[in-house]
């Protein structure tokens, strides 16, 4: 369930990753171990296009983009967590 969850942030925050050429999205993956995942992107400037909230993006894209995906989808998340352990 973990990783699901994960995988759904990923694919959710691929939304609104900053693009130009697809380099950064497709750098986006997940790593699980037991019953903690982490979603990253994995380019020389990912850190930098996350923090610069300067930067002028394409219409729905955006910086922070992981982030705020986070906190846009945690309600979602926790339900789908909650339902997958339920007995």
């Amino acid at each position: 369930a973990v990783g699901d969850v994960a995988e759904y942030l990923l694919e959710t925050a691929n939304r609104t990753v900053p693009i130009e050429e697809s380099t950064l999205q497709d750098s986006g993956s997940v790593a699980q171990e037991g019953l903690n995942a982490a979603v990253g992107y994995d380019t020389p400037y990912a850190c930098r296009q996350h923090e610069e909230t300067g930067y002028q993006h394409d219409a729905g894209r955006r910086a922070k983009w992981p982030a705020l995906t986070c906190k846009e989808e945690k309600e979602k998340c926790h339900k789908f967590l909650a339902d997958k352990v339920k007995f």
